[in-house]
C-alpha cells in the first residue's frame, strides 16, 4: 500500500472510524479510535489527540457508557485547556451535557452546557456562540422549572444565526420555541414561530431535522385543534418510523459535523 506518516494513518483511522459509527459498529469503531488515540500520543499530536479523545466519548455514549463517555471528555478537556483552544472546550462541554441528556439527567446538563455558552463567548465565533445557545435553550425547556428561561436562551441564538445566516440551526431553535411556547399554553407564539419554521423547512437535511420538524408541527396543529392538517404530519411520522427511521437524539448526526467545523477555526 501508499506510505503514510503517522498522522494520515491516524486521520484515516478517524474516518474509516466515522463509517463504522454510521453504520452502528460501534465496537470495530472503538478498536479503531483507541488506536488512533495511542498513536496520536506517541506522534505528541495534541490537536489529534483530542479529537480521538472527543470521539471515544461519543462512541461511549452511544454504546450507553456514561462513565467512560465523561473520562474521555474530561481528559480532552484537559488537554484543551492546556492548549488555550476554547473553541473546543466549547464544543467537549457540550458534548458532556449533551452525554447528561441522553441519561435523561437534563438537570445535570445545565451546568456543562453554561460552561460551554462561556467558553464559546471567549472565542467571539458567532456560530459557535449560536450553537451553545440553542443547545442550552433546549435543555432548558425540558425542566417545566426552567422553561421561560429556555425560551430567553433560544431568543439570544435568533439574532446571532440571522447574522451568520446558519439556516439549519435556526430552524432548530425556531423548532424548539414551537414547543417550549406550545407547553407552555401561549400558542400564537408557537404558531408565528412554526410559520417561520415552515418558511425554512427545505433547508433541513437529516432524517432526524424532518422527523422533529412534524413532531412540532402535528402537536401545535393538534393542540389548535386544526385536526384535519395535524393527522397529515403524523402520518409522515408514522411513515419515517415505519421506513425504519429510529428517534436517536437530536443531536446524535450534529456532533461529528461540528466538531470537524469549530476545531480548525
Amino acid at each position: 500500500g501508499v506510505m503514510r506518516s503517522p498522522m494520515q494513518a491516524a486521520a484515516v483511522m478517524i474516518v474509516t472510524n466515522g463509517s463504522f459509527l454510521f453504520e452502528g459498529q460501534t465496537d470495530s469503531a472503538l478498536v479503531y479510535t483507541i488506536r488512533a488515540s495511542e498513536r496520536s500520543a506517541i506522534d505528541k499530536d495534541t490537536a489529534m489527540l483530542i479529537e480521538n479523545l472527543n470521539q471515544l466519548g461519543t462512541i461511549y455514549r452511544r454504546k450507553k457508557n456514561l462513565e467512560d463517555c465523561i473520562a474521555n471528555f474530561e481528559e480532552a478537556l484537559h488537554l484543551c485547556e492546556l492548549c488555550g483552544n476554547y473553541n473546543t472546550v466549547a464544543f467537549i462541554y457540550g458534548n458532556i451535557a449533551t452525554a447528561y441528556c441522553d441519561w435523561n439527567r437534563p438537570g445535570d446538563a445545565i451546568p456543562f452546557s453554561e460552561k460551554a455558552v462561556e467558553y464559546a463567548l471567549k472565542t467571539g465565533n458567532k456560530r459557535r456562540i449560536g450553537t451553545c445557545y440553542v443547545n442550552l435553550g433546549a435543555i432548558q425547556t425540558r425542566l417545566v422549572q426552567m422553561r421561560a428561561e429556555g425560551i430567553a436562551t433560544l431568543l439570544k441564538a435568533i439574532p446571532i444565526l440571522e447574522e451568520v445566516n446558519d439556516r439549519r440551526l435556526l430552524c432548530d431553535a425556531y423548532n424548539y420555541l414551537v414547543n417550549a411556547y406550545r407547553m407552555d399554553g401561549n400558542l400564537n407564539q408557537a404558531m408565528y414561530y412554526l410559520q417561520k419554521l415552515d418558511k425554512l423547512a427545505h433547508e433541513m437535511q437529516t432524517d432526524a431535522e424532518r422527523f422533529r420538524y412534524y413532531q412540532a408541527k402535528a402537536g401545535l396543529l393538534q393542540e389548535s385543534k386544526n385536526y384535519t392538517e395535524a393527522i397529515i404530519y403524523y402520518r409522515r411520522i408514522i411513515d419515517m418510523l415505519r421506513s425504519g427511521y429510529k428517534d436517536t437524539r437530536d443531536y446524535e448526526h450534529a456532533l461529528f459535523a461540528e466538531l470537524g467545523r469549530f476545531t480548525n477555526k
